[in-house]
């Protein structure tokens, strides 16, 4: 049903259009005002564009989403964007699956991390279904475009 796609140089220009929808704009560290020169800025940082995949629906070619696998080894963290047009399809739930099937075949990667929301209940369900454990619930300690945020701590250890 999808398909994950390594972030090429037109990855700003493709992904720009999930960050503009204003449920993906509070969740993410780029500027408020996200455009293809700050998106670029974010991907080419801790080599993000290297480590980020497009999602992309297999049936239309369409750009639904994006993640990654970010900040290394040994602990990477894995994190994921679908733009809410495509909720409830489970696209989140492959792409998490994918992406984690894609650090456990990385030995070098010993532990997956993931937060979440608080407010978004369904992206907690994602993780776990996958086989994430919530290993904490923290208060105002996730600062975002939209200010500090309550979220999910979650973590995977690759055996």
């Amino acid at each position: 049903m999808i398909t994950l796609v390594p972030a090429g140089p037109d990855a700003a220009e493709l992904i720009l259009p999930v960050f503009y929808d204003d449920g993906v704009m509070q969740t993410g560290s780029l500027p408020t005002k996200p455009d293809e020169t700050n998106i670029n800025e974010w991907l080419d940082s801790d080599n993000r564009r290297e480590d980020t995949r497009l999602v992309i629906l297999e049936k239309t070619g369409e750009l639904v989403g994006f993640g990654g696998l970010w900040n290394g080894a040994p602990t990477c963290n894995l994190g994921y964007f679908i733009h809410p047009d495509f909720a409830g399809r489970g696209i989140a739930t492959m792409t998490a699956k994918l992406l984690l099937d894609e650090a456990l075949s990385r030995p070098e990667i010993t532990k997956i991390t993931a937060a979440t929301f608080q407010t978004n209940p369904a992206s907690r369900r994602v993780l776990e279904k996958v086989g994430f454990t919530c290993t904490g619930s923290f208060t105002e300690n996730l600062e975002t475009r939209g200010g500090m945020r309550d979220h999910w701590s979650f973590e995977y250890f690759n055996k």
